[in-house]
């Protein structure tokens, strides 16, 4: 399948898509009994290929199988939500992105530069400005309990309540 996807040092003689695509779902049917995680890979590079061919429908299938073995797999989740955003459904896209930062931060990058996400960057902008935000106020508010915590310790510490410098 990675032959058939083609790359920068093989000849284009080998580039066939259809056929990396049926080879990443056979790569996929013969792993997903004993390596359930390199099947979702398979499927994931299966959705990729459907996704270049213009195959929207079962590119979306792919991906959603590589979900559905691999939920940790960051990358699907990235793959899904640009497929929602090629096809234009950009409130479908944004929450398989948020689960794709939630998974690894670098996917927020990787969005702000991908060409189906940047179709609709004042929405995207708004998405990550709200996700920001909710780090923030759950940030800010770990933050204030372990300051009350540390406030209690030190009321009743001796040695703190002696110290001019606390």
């Amino acid at each position: 399948g990675t032959i058939r996807l083609g790359n920068v040092s093989g000849g284009l003689e080998l580039l066939d898509l259809a056929k990396a695509e049926e080879y990443f779902l056979l790569a996929s049917r013969y792993a997903q009994a004993d390596s359930p995680q390199d099947a979702a890979r398979s499927y994931l590079a299966a959705s990729w290929a459907a996704y270049c061919q213009g195959k929207m429908g079962p590119a979306l299938t792919h991906v959603e199988q590589a979900i559905e073995l691999d939920p940790r797999l960051a990358e699907a989740f990235f793959q899904a939500g640009k497929l929602y955003m090629a096809l234009r459904e950009p409130d479908s896209a944004l929450p398989l992105l948020g689960r794709a930062i939630e998974l690894d931060k670098c996917y927020a990058l990787k969005a702000a530069a991908d060409g189906d996400f940047r179709r609709y960057e004042v929405d995207l902008r708004e998405f990550l400005d709200g996700l920001r935000e909710e780090k923030t106020r759950q940030i800010r508010s770990a933050l204030e309990a372990s300051f009350k915590q540390f406030e209690f310790w030190l009321s009743r510490s001796r040695e703190a309540r002696e110290d001019p410098l606390v």
